[in-house]
């Protein structure tokens, strides 16, 4: 399920309780007494230049401010910066603050001015960049809208250095009508406005502060202003309060962490808090409290202030240390291995005298660290995924040294071979401890693979080495749907390596067949937390051909990482975008091709129109992309395309007949889900429109954004391209395919279907008869368990079920589950429509608990 779809449904259920709906204090009934008051013009915000021409060259104990050359830019190490030359940057010579030039942004908040990253300075250039996504400012439901970005004082006179955003006030266009009801009766666009970004000389901090100017005599009121990160995938938060856990109280400052970078905390006003709204979806949305502008007048509204350090959490509290004025001490250690040797993969945390979390950092190659803590006693940890956390080891008020001893682990060696060609292939290793996975401290911000594993790995080398507590483990090794699944229970010896040398074959036949996954996520959407390295390694561990990248509002396109990876005989990659509106639902969009010369890489523009006119630019692009519905009645009307078009499955059609588009023929019938699952709702709808003369082609697709807990691929999509090899697709050939409904969803069961004269899915029968005949295939690797049953369904209504024997036709080979011709299928006077469904009882554990086996044809069309 998309976590993005539950923020816009969270957001709504917010605005509802907001006490915004309420009458302003001052509104009364006001007798006539003449013209009403007026006010004297107000003055235009003043403005500024470029600033400093060298802003990264700063004397000790002064800041700058100023624009910033392509060569003075960070490495973007992740290929998600949003920065670019001639930004602004402020900084103190050792920390600095990016801040986007005026012009359409790359960000949901679509206006400059805003801050794009954080880094340190090294010499002529910023360096060690964070992973900075999006902070957004909002006067209630109002952001600057900003035509100018200015310096209005570089620094070089020795007082602080400021930049400028300057422009009017406008609703937050991104979320559509969402907002509109958080100041019903008034409307603050056109209001002057203005952001300043203040570093004071040698500060490590900035402040930041709004200016608005209200020309009229009435008030301007908002419930709260509002502080929101679409952060925490990127940079997870952590507080003083509650470390790593998010907060669910006011809280004075919230920081947000790169392990490997610059990092930054944000503290509210003086006098105010950070309120926690709610949280979705990797958006986290505070209040600091109500304001008000009086009448003709200019109010300057603090917003916060930002504490810049790294690297990560260690690096982060030296520089609040610094900030606050408080008392640190540096303590420096050694995490090591039973036998002394360095361990470098294992994380260190630290916890205050009264138990509150305060830092983590991971060590160097030979293990040490150092970290500057709070002079008392303080406790030490040291993690490494897949065993016990050890710790506390007590560090008193006058040490300062500390030495870590993990105690002497196992070790599982794995090797994954091809049965057939004994070549190394890639694989899902999971590892599931008998006695139940370590448990790790949430304050710790540990990632949770959930379901008692200690290790889900994908190798694509076919060797993966985990450390493991001593003692018995269930080894499961995987090569997706198509692969036996090889079983183990395994002991793990104190200082010992157990190998675990797996064999797979491949026992179901897919010849002339590849399958894709056209709903999948990486970090780039601000609710995953997966880089796209991590989503191909897993989708190619589970044998998926042909990954879509479907992130929000961004094109961006595997392929390139594929090739990169050295992967591309395993997998074709395509590019694409999930086009999400905060309107009127979501939606698939492939091939596309990304150009970082355009808006989030030529992403499509929906804010303020019908869809309708967005589909047509849709079809109008150069690409000449497929479109496809996504997830249709999920998500309220923001996420879902049925609900916000009100479309009635008894009459097919859509009360909003202005939202509603003829000529779609894609629909994310299944979405993480079977068959069954969807059978009411999104099944229900697809036969529908299928009665109604449409032909509609449904896919099935993960919307995978936690890959440990929404494995791409479940359930996926099968084309018959007629080649096995990734390496002869194009994305042409991939999109025609999938247009054309010559296809069959696979939920870990591979179905063939063949009718009369060799028509398979998405084909039409002219005259078949009052009958039609049938022949089915049904293959299933043997640890996909569970009674199966196919049932036919004809023009929307179960005709016939059959069981499937729990022996099938043929002994020798228990994956081919039935094998049989003659299946018939009734043909309606004015034509008909069969769909094939298989189902079994059971999950598809242990590859992908919770998963239900399945799989459904796209509909093969009959006329007498």
């Amino acid at each position: 399920m998309s976590r993005l779809r539950l923020f816009a449904s969270a957001l709504s259920l917010l605005l509802l309780s907001c006490d915004g709906t309420e009458p302003p204090p001052d509104a009364q009934v006001i007798p006539d007494t003449g013209p009403p008051p007026t006010c004297e013009a107000l003055p235009d915000f003043e403005t500024g230049d470029d600033g400093a021409a060298s802003p990264l060259d700063v004397p000790a104990g002064q800041s700058r401010a100023g624009r910033v050359g392509a060569a003075q830019l960070p490495e973007d190490r992740l290929n998600l910066a949003v920065w670019a030359e001639e930004d602004f940057v402020l900084t103190n010579g050792e920390v600095a603050l990016l801040i986007e030039d005026t012009g359409l942004s790359d960000m949901y908040d679509r206006h400059g001015g805003r801050p794009v990253g954080v880094a340190r300075v090294e010499g002529d250039r910023l360096v060690d960049a964070g992973d900075f996504n999006e902070i957004l400012f909002g006067f209630g439901a109002f952001l600057v809208e900003t035509e100018a970005v200015t310096v209005l004082n570089d620094g070089s006179d020795g007082e602080a250095a400021v930049i400028r955003a300057t422009g009017p006030l406008g609703r937050l266009e991104f979320a559509g009508d969402l907002l509109a009801d958080l100041l019903p009766g008034e409307d603050y666009s056109g209001l002057p406005g203005a952001m300043d970004y203040v570093m004071a000389p040698g500060s490590n901090a900035v402040d930041i502060v709004l200016h608005v100017g209200q020309p009229g005599t009435r008030p301007a009121r908002v419930p709260f202003l509002v502080a929101a990160f679409f952060q925490h995938y990127r940079m997870p938060l952590w507080t003083d309060e509650g470390g790593f856990v998010r907060p669910d109280g006011e809280v004075p400052m919230v920081s947000f962490v790169d392990d490997a970078a610059t990092s930054y905390a944000y503290f509210a006003p003086e006098g105010s808090t950070l309120a926690p709204i709610f949280e979705q979806s990797g958006v986290m949305v505070f209040s600091l409290g109500r304001s008000i502008v009086p009448g003709c007048s200019v109010a300057e509204i603090p917003l916060a202030t930002l504490v810049l350090g790294g690297p990560g959490l260690g690096g982060l509290q030296t520089a609040l240390g610094e900030y606050r004025g408080e008392t640190l001490r540096t303590v420096t250690g050694r995490v090591e291995n039973a036998d002394g040797s360095p361990a470098p993969d294992a994380r260190v945390h630290v916890r205050r005298a009264d138990g509150r979390h305060f830092s983590r950092a991971l060590p160097a190659e030979d293990g040490t660290f150092s970290l500057d803590v709070p002079d008392e006693g303080v406790s030490f940890y040291a993690h490494r995924l897949g065993t016990p956390v050890h710790g506390p080891v007590e560090v008193d008020a006058a040490a300062d040294t500390v030495t870590l001893t993990l105690p002497a682990q196992g070790v599982l060696e794995v090797s994954v071979t091809d049965g057939d060609s004994l070549a190394s292939i890639p694989a899902r290793v999971q590892v599931v401890p008998v006695g139940g996975a370590p448990e790790v401290p949430a304050d710790f911000g540990e990632r949770n693979i959930r379901n008692g594993r200690a290790h889900v790995a994908f190798t694509t080398s076919g060797a993966v080495s985990l450390p493991v507590a001593p003692g018995e483990h269930d080894v499961y090794v995987s090569r997706g749907f198509e692969w036996e699944l090889f079983t183990d229970r395994v002991t793990a010896v104190a200082g010992e390596t157990t190998r675990v040398d797996v064999t797979l074959s491949r026992v179901v036949d897919t010849t002339g067949v590849m399958c894709a996954d056209y709903h999948i996520h990486t970090h780039r959407s601000p609710d995953s937390p997966d880089s796209p390295e991590l989503k191909l390694a897993g989708l190619i561990a589970d044998g998926l051909e042909i990954p879509i990248r479907a992130d929000h509002e961004w094109v961006n396109d595997f392929q390139p990482v594929i090739e990169r990876m050295g992967l591309a005989d395993y997998a074709f990659g395509i590019g694409g975008e999930e086009l999400t509106t905060f309107a009127w639902g979501h939606f698939g969009v492939f091939p596309l091709v990304e150009d970082r010369s355009m808006q989030s890489g030529s992403a499509i523009s929906w804010i303020g129109r019908l869809p309708p006119a967005v589909f047509a630019d849709v079809r109008a692009r150069p690409e000449n992309p497929a479109l496809i519905i996504h997830h249709p009645r999920s998500g309220g009307t923001f996420g879902g395309y049925f609900n916000a078009a009100g479309f009635d499955r008894d009459t097919a059609t859509a009360v909003n007949a202005d939202h509603w588009d003829e000529d779609f023929t894609l629909l994310e019938v299944f979405n993480d889900d079977s068959f069954d699952q969807a059978r009411d709702s999104e099944v229900a709808d697809w036969f529908a429109l299928l009665n109604s003369g449409r032909r509609v082609f449904a896919v099935g697709s993960s919307d995978s954004h936690d890959i440990y807990g929404s494995p791409v691929g479940y359930p996926r999509t099968c084309l018959d391209l007629g080649v096995d090899d990734p390496r002869a697709l194009d994305a042409d050939t991939v999109r025609d395919v999938t247009n054309a409904g010559d296809s069959v969803i696979s939920g870990g069961i591979y179905l063939d279907v063949v009718g009369p004269g060799g028509a398979g899915p998405g084909e039409e029968v002219s005259g078949a008869g009052d009958t039609a005949s049938f022949e089915l295939t049904v293959q299933a690797a043997s640890w996909i368990r569970g009674a199966m049953q196919v049932e036919v369904i004809v023009d929307g209504v179960t005709t016939e079920t059959i069981p499937i024997p729990d022996m099938g036709p043929d002994p020798l080979n228990p994956v081919l589950r039935l094998q049989t011709s003659g299946i018939e299928a009734p043909v309606a006077a004015e034509g008909s429509w069969v769909v094939f469904h298989v189902s079994a009882e059971g999950d598809l554990a242990p590859v992908h608990p919770g998963r239900r086996p399945f799989a459904v044809s796209n509909p093969i069309f009959l006329t007498r």
